[in-house]
């Protein structure tokens, strides 16, 4: 029996997956996935606030080296 969760292969008779514990004897309840509208979007005044920005937060980016703890000095 494969395992509606993770797609492994279990015994006929098994009562969990072997693999991720998927409960065989509970009744699947989840309803399928709408997509076709989003849970969540950015507003478009934030939106637009960010693209406006953007140039100015491009120019904080700063390269820097981390090093291992403890650090000698030679």
């Amino acid at each position: 029996m494969k395992c509606p969760k993770c797609q492994h292969d279990n015994r006929e008779e098994a009562k969990f997956c072997d693999q991720c514990g998927h409960n065989f004897q509970s009744p699947e309840t989840t309803s399928p996935i709408d997509f076709t509208q989003p849970h969540s979007y950015t507003p478009k005044f934030l939106a637009d606030k960010i693209l406006t920005s953007r140039s100015a937060m491009e120019g904080e980016r700063k390269r820097v080296t981390v090093l291992p703890y403890p650090y000698k000095a030679p």
